[in-house]
């Protein structure tokens, strides 16, 4: 809709509601306009477009059309709880694999790959070297991408988040990726018998596991980058109602990204360089800290959720959301049914994980306003 129409239908509703407030009927309005009544109605639902000289006869009888004052915003608009969690989920899960899938295609990363995977052999007492020869990469990629799929390795991959999320920084470094006697890979050649990564390198191979449950078709010995839906977003420009009746807060979410986390909080401890303190500087795209860098901004790391309801007893939901550390966006989510509403904010709750507010604390905010409460006696 462009602009004119909307304010020409603005201007005609403010006027036959007015005039409806002092007992008079469209046709009194057609009259004062010099127009056929039945081009009231045309006006009302946009078929015709008030010419600016009736505009003004409207302003100056019944004055500019009023609005409710509220907050101004430019947002995103979600009709429901459901379809905003649906949403988030999907943007965070996107926006994971984009950056796995830019990574883990990228020429030099699989030859680091190659180099952690090593075409050297573990002897006892097990001292380990690392590295592989050029000539060697594509069989190594070719090892990987097999073994990636086998039995060993997805216990590994399981049996390596469990341990790791009850572990301190400190002790994450004690953790191998191949315990020699327990978790050794099943290699199907003689050539990397006995093969120890380093564990240095656990949360990157961790983070390869990860990407393949995410893109099953990924192989680092034929790469090819995940298909993902563009992030597109449609900004609408509204005026927001009411005041905020309850706020919380949260810096998590109820959708699994274990590895994701893991991957983040074990990097200061693998590699102390990778703090990210070097803003201004070009991170090369096949580093470790570029991965950590792209992965941070693909991350809700913070929201702040108001229920606002507005004069006509209607609730909203305003979502601050801040994406990597510097990235802000709002959504509003517009339909709440009011006998709903201690069910909607509870779901809201759980995916925000946060459990600070109690039911009686929404009800006791809803009635200070004279909201509906259903199953609520009125004395």
């Amino acid at each position: 809709m462009n602009d004119r129409k909307e304010y020409s239908i603005a201007v005609i509703l403010h006027a036959t509601g007015r005039a409806r407030y002092e007992g008079k009927k469209e046709r009194d309005i057609a009259d004062y306009l010099g127009v056929d009544p039945s081009n009231i109605s045309k006006y009302k639902n946009g078929k015709s477009i008030l010419s600016p000289n009736n505009i003004r006869l409207l302003i100056k009888k019944y004055g500019q059309p009023v609005r409710e004052s509220g907050l101004y915003l430019e947002t995103e608009i979600c009709d429901t709880i459901e379809s905003y969690i649906a949403r988030t989920e999907k943007r965070l899960i996107n926006g994971i694999t984009q950056v796995l899938s830019d990574y883990f295609n990228n020429s030099q990363v699989l030859t680091s790959l190659a180099d952690i995977v090593s075409d050297h052999v573990v002897e006892p007492p097990f001292v380990f070297s690392s590295g592989c020869a050029p000539r060697n990469v594509p069989r190594v990629l070719a090892w990987l991408a097999e073994n990636i799929n086998t039995e060993v390795f997805i216990h590994w991959y399981e049996s390596y988040l469990r341990h790791m999320a009850s572990q301190s920084k400190d002790d994450i470094q004690k953790h191998h990726f191949i315990e020699p006697k327990e978790l050794r890979l099943g290699q199907q050649s003689d050539e990397w018998q006995k093969s120890m990564i380093d564990q240095f390198d656990n949360p990157l191979m961790h983070l390869l596991g990860y990407y393949h449950q995410l893109d099953p078709t990924f192989s680092v010995a034929a790469p090819a980058p995940t298909p993902v839906t563009p992030d597109i977003r449609t900004i609408h420009e509204v005026v927001l109602t009411g005041s905020p009746i309850l706020t919380m807060r949260s810096d998590a979410l109820n959708v699994d990204i274990s590895p994701i986390d893991l991957f983040m909080k074990t990097q200061p401890v693998a590699t102390p360089s990778m703090l990210l303190n070097e803003r201004n500087k070009e991170i090369p795209p096949d580093s470790v800290k570029y991965l950590y860098g792209a992965l941070n901004k693909a991350i809700l790391r913070k929201s702040e959720v108001e229920l606002y309801l507005n004069p006509d007893m209607q609730y909203r939901v305003k979502i601050t959301e801040t994406w990597g550390d510097d990235n802000v966006s709002t959504v509003i989510i517009r339909r709440l049914p009011a006998d709903r509403i201690v069910e909607n904010y509870t779901q809201l709750q759980e995916f925000f994980l946060v459990s600070i507010s109690k039911a009686t604390d929404l009800k006791t905010a809803i009635a200070e306003r004279g909201g509906f409460l259903p199953g609520v006696t009125l004395l």
